[in-house]
């Protein structure tokens, strides 16, 4: 069997053409219709949920805050806003990735597949006191484990990996969503996630020791011995 999706959408038109993509493809679907059902049939089987933002009895920013305090699990937003701090919101609260309806059922399989298929480039990065297990999404601050969603690893190891030197914001977006075209990804989008990241790793913006803002330039990992 494939790998499971859950698809929490309550326009059934959208649902029913989106799942027939998903099972063609030899997914497994989930269907969820509100945001209770969707928290209802999340569970550790699920390997990427398709959110919708406008779903009754809760919202989809409900859905993926409560998902978020229980899993790391790709989580990409599917929603019929312009770019605002909405979507900003969404990063914010640990989504991956959103794509605005209407949509290509074919780009969003793309979309998915790049997610499903990352812990294939497995490999490992130390730096300091952090480690980073790219196959597995894991994260550590020594002992500790650290939860980051699979865009924030993905981010992170771009930093890591090029320490010291500054990477632009649009080197970012390249090479963390990895050359997708059909990504609508914007430099507040990696502000956030940056945010994000300096949150877990208890990281202080005005004194950092490890993610250097370098204004108008874009950001830098900050080297153990610097």
């Amino acid at each position: 069997m494939g790998q499971k999706i859950l698809l929490a959408e309550d326009e059934m038109g959208i649902a029913e053409v989106v799942s027939d993509y998903l099972i063609r493809d030899q997914y497994q679907v989930v269907l969820a219709s509100d945001g209770l059902e969707a928290l209802q049939k999340f569970d550790q089987t699920i390997d990427l949920v398709l959110l919708d933002i406008n779903l009754p009895k809760l919202s989809g920013w409900e859905v993926c805050q409560e998902m978020r305090r229980v899993s790391k699990v790709p989580i990409i937003v599917l929603t019929a806003r312009q770019p605002s701090q909405d979507e900003l919101r969404g990063f914010e609260l640990g989504a991956d990735d959103y794509i605005r309806k209407p949509f290509d059922p074919k780009v969003l399989i793309a979309r998915i597949a790049r997610f499903l298929t990352r812990n294939q480039d497995q490999r490992i990065i130390e730096s300091g006191d952090i480690r980073l297990d790219t196959g597995s999404f894991s994260l550590y601050k020594g002992q500790e484990k650290l939860e980051l969603t699979a865009i924030q690893i993905d981010i992170l190891e771009v930093l890591i990996g090029n320490q010291g030197s500054v990477i632009s914001r649009q080197s970012l977006i390249d090479q963390a969503y990895r050359g997708d075209q059909f990504a609508d990804i914007f430099d507040r989008t990696i502000d956030a996630h940056i945010k994000n990241i300096r949150k877990v790793l208890g990281d202080d913006s005005k004194h950092p020791r490890y993610i250097e803002t370098i204004r108008g330039k874009g950001y830098r990992w900050v080297k153990p011995d610097d």
